[in-house]
């Protein structure tokens, strides 16, 4: 993501960590991430649609929810400035991965499960869907 920058790229990096603070920088990480790996398109990211809107309220709360366990714990929010720049980028990333792994966890958790004649759930696309176990994504 932030590989091989210039001082330019750099400072228009801070510039927009100035403009939308570390949680902003973090969800749009997590968006770029996810229109990346095609689960969401630009086009759902350009129409707000409700599959990005999942992924930002999703990702909005992970930040927070990462935020206030680092408040717990005492850790200061990493410093955003030139000098100290590989260490805020390489948090940024961190986070970012922590965020998606929760965005995905919430994703598979929310899939659609069928409950079999014993009572157990799995997941089936050839079989008719009686029983539909679970929240609907989208």
């Amino acid at each position: 993501m932030f590989q091989h920058l210039s001082t330019i790229e750099k400072l228009l990096v801070l510039e927009r960590y100035e403009e939308v603070g570390l949680h902003g920088l973090i969800e749009d990480l997590v968006i770029e991430s996810c229109v990346k790996a095609r689960f969401i398109s630009r086009d759902d990211v350009s129409k707000c649609s409700s599959k990005f809107k999942w992924v930002q309220n999703t990702a909005s709360y992970a930040i927070n929810s990462y935020a206030l366990n680092d408040e717990a714990e005492g850790r200061d929010e990493v410093s955003a400035t030139l000098s100290s720049f590989d260490e805020f980028v390489e948090f940024c990333q961190s986070r970012t991965k922590e965020v998606l792994e929760f965005v995905s966890d919430k994703a598979l958790e929310s899939a659609p499960y069928l409950e079999d004649e014993e009572g157990s759930a799995k997941a089936t696309d050839n079989e008719a869907r009686l029983k539909l176990k679970g929240p609907n994504l989208f």
